[in-house]
């Protein structure tokens, strides 16, 4: 049975990677990766933590939640280094056009930032003002501008190793679009779970990043490039970090409203607490806020 032909800017997208297409390779990267993060955690984790806890530069502050995002740089470059040596070929074989990767990725993030702004301010209605503290404005402004950036390369890096490197390469292994489509997006998704407190909190994680991962490849499928991909991701993350985070929680340094602190271990995160209805409403509705972004890329790139 003969397969559809891919539209050309598709075929375009994934041609850097018929270099090098044997899975043996893939598999090394994709080992090789994971090698790399946990060396670049290694390396910065004496920056945040120490024996008794703290280290210098707290995940809650603005400096250790910037330094946070700063790390994927080195995660990038590293990885960057390896696709060299094993494809002989880099980053920039794996973003599509420049120029059309770098035209979506702006108005993509013009667009859902936008939205997330809006979503951020109404998810305030009627929240207790005793129990917001607000960030100084400059502090803010300026720390949102620098972890801003590093947000928008750790977005990057993980769009360049999914949605750019392993889409391609497992394009031109199998042409089968469940192959490129599903099984980077279920690897990412994987990787999220152990960002939870429990198997309840870990579930959600994976189902969460696997539907984004399905969205970014959408957007990367429609325009032959990563851009709206990293836009959208992008968003999405400034969304969660710039806008509204909960007093002493790691990552909530750049948040210009910070909700009074709860002890999160107080909550139920064994596997049976997914079913329960709070939780899954929050997950349906943290989907609802994802297709809306994803919607939102769609109408900025015109796709």
């Amino acid at each position: 049975m003969q397969r559809t032909p891919r539209p050309p800017h598709l075929e375009r997208f994934f041609a850097p990677a018929a270099i090098t297409p044997q899975i043996g390779k893939v598999i090394r990267v994709m080992i090789g990766i994971e090698v790399i993060f946990w060396i670049t955690f290694a390396v910065t984790s004496p920056l945040f933590f120490d024996e008794d806890g703290d280290g210098p530069f707290p995940m809650d502050t603005p400096v250790g939640t910037t330094l946070t995002f700063a790390a994927f740089g080195i995660v990038l470059v590293l990885f960057h280094a390896l696709a060299v040596w094993v494809h002989q070929r880099g980053v920039e074989s794996m973003l599509g056009p420049l120029d059309a990767c770098w035209r979506d990725f702006k108005a993509s993030l013009k667009w859902v930032g936008g939205l997330a702004a809006v979503i951020s301010i109404a998810s305030l209605v009627g929240t207790d003002p005793d129990q917001i503290e607000m960030r100084p404005i400059p502090t803010w402004v300026f720390f949102g501008v620098v972890g801003g950036f590093f947000i928008i390369i750790q977005s990057m890096t993980e769009e360049v190793i999914y949605r750019g490197y392993l889409t391609q390469q497992l394009a031109v292994y199998r042409p089968q679009r469940w192959v490129w489509v599903w099984i980077p997006s279920l690897i990412f998704g994987a990787s999220h779970y152990f960002n939870g407190y429990g198997p309840a909190d870990g579930l959600v994680n994976v189902i969460w990043a696997t539907c984004l991962g399905l969205a970014c490849v959408d957007l990367t499928e429609r325009t032959g490039n990563i851009g709206a991909a990293i836009g959208l991701h992008a968003a999405n993350n400034l969304y969660a970090t710039l806008f509204i985070g909960i007093e002493g929680w790691p990552n909530s340094g750049l948040a210009l409203f910070l909700v009074e602190y709860f002890d999160p271990l107080v909550f139920d995160y064994s596997l049976p607490a997914f079913f329960d209805p709070v939780n899954l409403f929050q997950l349906l509705y943290a989907l609802f806020i994802l297709w809306m972004m994803w919607m939102a890329t769609r109408i900025a790139i015109r796709a």
